[in-house]
């Protein structure tokens, strides 16, 4: 089976496209792998590029040009008698130039628009160890008063860290469909050549999360300007900020974190401190990351009886209510994946530019598209991506949206339970913690998912493997449907010149979807499969302690000052009997219920794991993290936690995807009461082994019948609160 699909996979088409520093790289492009995953690290993307004749490097005559040094003049003794190798301007034949030149036009671009980036910062800024300040030392010769942004130096890459990178690949089997495969930054590079004298390159490129692991609270390292250096006071260890997101809702925290809380709107609640010792008003100085996108961003509420909430009621989430009301979206996940999807499409010109050129007054970022509809009314998907890729100062890969998914549920009556009991807890200290581990520690205490796009976006979400792939849709959808959902700015707020949408004109083209295709793994398709299931990492039985005491923080010790929650999975004990996690929170919780919510969280996720599986199949490059797959082979749905793609270009070459799934459900002969032909896929032990079951905030899942007939309740699916 597996050879004949893999001569199968040999015959679809396979194409990209690869843009570093805004340069098309694709026809020296020989591979590329990109990783995929749910974890906090960055995703990466390695690129390797066939590198003849040193045309990704600098050379010793590329950094003679650079610094107009006449050819043939460098003294360096140990080389005695040697030759250039003729590919630059120092050789034998132009021993006295006097205008050296770079021989490749690439390279020449590339080095000679770095090589004129420079910053002025004045020498007596800058210091020794000591302090001694560097004018006043036999240094100074040494020290210009401009700094270049880009380092340069004999047998180093002509790319930098940071540069940014973008790639797009074509669907194999549907020439018409492209999809961004990758966007990031430059990070680690290997220059490479082999006996033979063959040259590589090979980039490793990380998505724009990048910038969360630098990005202490109040400093942005999406900050390039030497100038504007850190102050004191920024740097000052703001010890008094120990809980300083405490109050905020979950939208809040992030687009605080993300954008700043100037910009977010939350400033006002932030200069009120509220702690256990008391009341204070205190500036903030908190900034951004990176250059996301206000504007576009959005957080979206789905599942049932979304409520509107009035302004100025006490369980509003005030802060962002005025400036970013959320966005309903029903029930309808396809809307969703709609909105995420990596997928290129015409109005990517639009919402993938600059926040500064969708606020602009004149319509040049419109006009972008005309000549997309050029060809006979065709459209140039090719066009758009070589737009974005060559003009990276428009399209910044750190500039994307900040995409919030949440349950309904989690709304005004369940705030204190999950934000205040679980997450503010925690004692998220300000105090030299990056923006990433407060992010990431957030995500991880209630079980959501945080990733980038290949388009540059980031998403939270919650985990969603109680879903089926049907439930993304398995018919296409038309753009107007998505035209109607996006939320316009209200007139009269700050953001009423910025519409989020700029009229169907930007956003013609393919219908969206079907996405409930792409979550299938035929057996057809599939070159192996492993599927594992690891009884030790299953439990029946999670205890969590609460504090029954007031002012607990001078206490110290929350473990003696606790009464426990416990969670049980009655369905499962009868085969594994009692198996008790403990589970300590990273903080304190101040009710049982918190503690309840908790601890179910944690068994689920603890649970998850126990049953997994590994998939080699023919490349689909539509798939994506977080999405429930159905692997035909065995009748069972997991949720994938990892991708890899791959493509080898050359006689030898191949391209295949590899998916991790964990949370596997398999069918247990339960059937839909309303439709018996319907299977109800569960975890092991049934419906009745999952403390929480997020499928059921749709009201659309399934019940499975009991015995005879006997329809269970929601109730009997969920502990008592409803998040």
């Amino acid at each position: 089976m597996s050879d004949t699909t893999k001569e199968q996979a040999r015959y679809a088409y396979p194409r990209y496209k690869v843009f570093i520093f805004g340069v098309e790289v694709t026809d020296d492009t020989i591979g590329i792998t990109m990783n995929e995953h749910d974890g906090g690290a960055p995703n990466t993307c390695q690129i390797t590029l066939l590198n003849e004749f040193d045309k990704y490097i600098i050379t010793t005559d590329d950094m003679a040009a650079i610094s107009k040094i006449p050819g043939g003049i460098l003294n360096i003794p140990w080389m005695k008698g040697a030759q250039s190798n003729g590919q630059g301007p120092i050789n034998t034949a132009d021993k006295n130039s006097t205008t050296p030149t770079i021989t490749s036009p690439r390279k020449a671009a590339i080095l000679q628009t770095k090589n004129v980036v420079t910053q002025n910062v004045s020498i007596s800024a800058r210091s020794g160890p000591t302090g001694t300040p560097i004018s006043d030392t036999n240094s100074t010769n040494y020290y210009g008063t401009s700094i270049k942004r880009y380092p340069m130096a004999d047998g180093a890459p002509i790319f930098n860290s940071m540069d940014p990178v973008r790639v797009a690949m074509r669907d194999p089997f549907d020439p018409s469909r492209w999809y961004w495969h990758f966007s990031g930054f430059v990070s680690d590079m290997v220059d490479n050549t082999n006996e033979n004298n063959v040259k590589t390159l090979t980039i490793v490129v990380e998505d724009p999360t990048k910038l969360f692991r630098y990005t202490r609270v109040f400093l942005n390292p999406g900050i390039i300007d030497a100038q504007a250096a850190i102050t004191q006071e920024d740097l000052r260890a703001q010890t008094f900020f120990a809980n300083f997101l405490r109050g905020l809702t979950l939208p809040e925290m992030f687009f605080t974190l993300f954008f700043g809380p100037d910009k977010a709107g939350t400033e006002k609640i932030l200069q009120k401190n509220v702690s256990a010792s008391g009341e204070s008003n205190l500036s903030t100085k908190l900034r951004g990351i990176g250059h996301f996108a206000l504007d576009s961003s959005s957080y979206f509420l789905f599942g049932p009886d979304a409520e509107t909430v009035k302004e100025g009621d006490d369980n509003a989430e005030s802060g962002l209510i005025d400036i970013k009301p959320p966005v309903n979206l029903g029930n309808d996940l396809q809307i969703w994946q709609s909105l995420i999807d990596h997928e290129v499409q015409p109005s990517d010109l639009y919402t993938m530019a600059t926040e500064a050129d969708r606020a602009s007054s004149n319509n040049t970022i419109l006009d972008r598209g005309d000549y997309i509809t050029s060809n006979g009314g065709k459209l140039d998907i090719e066009g758009v991506i070589d737009w974005i890729g060559t003009h990276p100062q428009d399209y910044l890969v750190d500039g994307g949206r900040l995409m919030m998914l949440i349950p309904n549920s989690l709304g005004a009556d369940n705030r204190k339970i999950v934000v205040e009991d679980i997450i503010q807890s925690y004692a998220m200290n300000s105090e030299w913690h990056s923006a990433g581990e407060i992010m990431q520690e957030t995500v991880d205490r209630i079980q959501f998912i945080m990733y980038a796009t290949p388009k540059g976006d980031v998403v939270i979400e919650p985990p969603l493997y109680d879903f089926n792939p049907n439930d993304f849709g398995i018919a296409q959808m038309s753009a107007d449907k998505l035209i109607d959902t996006l939320p316009k700015s209200k007139p009269g707020t700050s953001n009423a010149s910025t519409e989020l949408i700029a009229g169907e004109r930007m956003f013609r083209g393919n219908p969206r979807g079907p996405y409930g295709t792409n979550y299938v793994i035929r057996t057809r398709d599939t070159y192996n499969w492993e599927s594992a299931f690891v009884d030790e990492k299953v439990y029946t039985m999670a205890i969590c302690p609460h504090s029954i005491v007031q002012q607990w923080e001078s206490v110290g010790n929350t473990s003696i000052i606790g009464d426990l929650a416990v969670v049980k999975l009655l369905d499962l004990i009868p085969l594994y009997g009692v198996r008790p996690v403990p589970i300590e929170p990273r903080g304190f919780l101040n009710s049982r219920e918190g503690a309840t919510l908790f601890a179910s969280i944690t068994l689920n996720k603890l649970n998850a794991d126990s049953h997994t599986c590994n998939i080699s199949h023919v490349p689909n490059i539509a798939l994506w993290i977080n999405r429930p797959l159905y692997v035909e082979g065995r009748n069972f749905i997991g949720t994938t936690k990892q991708l890899t793609q791959t493509i080898t270009w050359g006689a030898s070459g191949d391209m295949s995807t590899t998916t991790d799934l964990y949370a596997v459900r398999t069918w247990n002969g339960q059937v839909a009461k309303n439709n018996p032909t319907e299977p109800i896929f569960t975890t092991i032990g049934g419906q009745g082994s999952k403390p929480l079951d997020y499928s059921i905030l749709w009201k659309k899942a399934v019940v499975p019948a009991k015995d005879k007939g006997d329809v269970a309740r929601n109730s009997d699916l969920l502990t008592p609160f409803t998040f």
